[in-house]
């Protein structure tokens, strides 16, 4: 289990809720906007508290705060091998200009 950490589209603000809350409507704390809590793709730990975390694949290279000991953090890449161990879609392709 682990913490979906995600940021309020109106304000930024970061939030975490746990995953069973994905697909859920919440309330911004800071400016009362309605969300619908994401639903994870991207696995991870913080690495200064180690707690379980995770984030939409939108989120990869973003950085949020750990809803525990409030350090920065960069949202990792989307793997193939954590999409598998997860039981997840694989990471969406990369447009590449080149291919038609």
């Amino acid at each position: 289990m682990s913490d979906v950490l995600f940021k309020c589209w109106m304000c930024t603000k970061s939030l975490a809720i746990s995953d069973k809350g994905s697909g859920k409507i919440v309330y911004c704390p800071d400016c009362s906007k309605q969300l619908t809590v994401p639903y994870p793709k991207i696995f991870y730990n913080c690495p200064s508290c180690d707690c379980s975390l995770s984030s939409p694949e939108e989120y990869a290279q973003t950085t949020l705060a750990c809803p525990n000991c409030d350090t920065d953090i960069t949202v990792p890449e989307l793997s193939e091998e954590t999409a598998e161990e997860h039981n997840v879609a694989p990471p969406s392709p990369q447009n590449d200009n080149n291919n038609p």
